[in-house]
């Protein structure tokens, strides 16, 4: 079996988005039960090298949005990752594709492209990085929120002055692209307990969610089609 794993490069307000080191972990999980491993690494400039396990092929992939909050469409566009996958697939179209933290910048597009170039795809996912822009649920005055299809509020929350304001179709259009890239998913693995329903509700319908936060219980599940 040949895994493609995707990590993501998180919001930009961390020094290291948790997918990295879930990353890692599964990596070295496949790598030791004999799969082929490679690791699409999608990393700002100033993000440090990753740990990479021994056997795993890795590829870092600059990332070069810097993170700005109101930058919705720049956040959910990564070209060259996308280039990286296609290469790779239409060399060994029968891989496994894993995206690790959906939703937390980077490209949304990595599911439905796998699917398309004939590989199985997969995810690993927290709902409140799926359905928030800025990953917490939380408006920008610190306040807890529940709504996630209010373009327009949405928009309010991630301005950034008068002139740096995302566009409400920008929002709309990240939605759109997540929802249809994890709809190609084989399974969507969810962390927490509760992220299932949140998706669903985000329109994630007819997709396969499974509760596991364990990397090996997600390995394991890999090779189960």
């Amino acid at each position: 079996m040949h895994v493609v794993f995707v990590s993501s490069p998180g919001p930009g307000s961390e020094p290291e988005h948790w997918s990295r080191p879930f990353t890692a972990t599964m990596a070295a999980m496949a790598t030791a039960a004999g799969a082929t491993v490679l690791w699409l690494e999608p990393a700002r400039a100033a993000t440090a090298a990753a740990d990479v396990p021994p056997g795993v092929a890795h590829r870092r992939v600059p990332f070069a949005e810097g993170g700005a909050v109101h930058r919705v469409a720049a956040g959910n566009r990564h070209l060259a990752v996308e280039l990286e996958l296609t290469r790779e697939l239409r060399a060994r179209p029968t891989a496994v594709v894993v995206h690790v933290g959906v939703g937390a910048r980077g490209s949304p597009n990595v599911g439905w492209l796998a699917e398309r170039l004939g590989s199985r795809s997969f995810a690993v996912a927290r709902g409140a990085e799926v359905v928030c822009h800025r990953g917490d649920l939380r408006f920008r005055d610190g306040t807890s929120c529940a709504v996630v299809d209010d373009a327009a509020r949405c928009r309010r929350c991630c301005a950034a002055g008068l002139f740096r304001r995302p566009h409400a179709d920008d929002f709309r259009n990240r939605g759109d692209l997540l929802v249809a890239s994890l709809q190609a998913a084989a399974a969507v693995f969810v962390p927490e307990r509760g992220d299932a329903d949140r998706l669903r509700a985000f329109g994630l319908n007819g997709v396969v969610f499974v509760e596991a936060g364990d990397p090996a219980a997600i390995v394991a599940r890999l090779g189960q089609g």
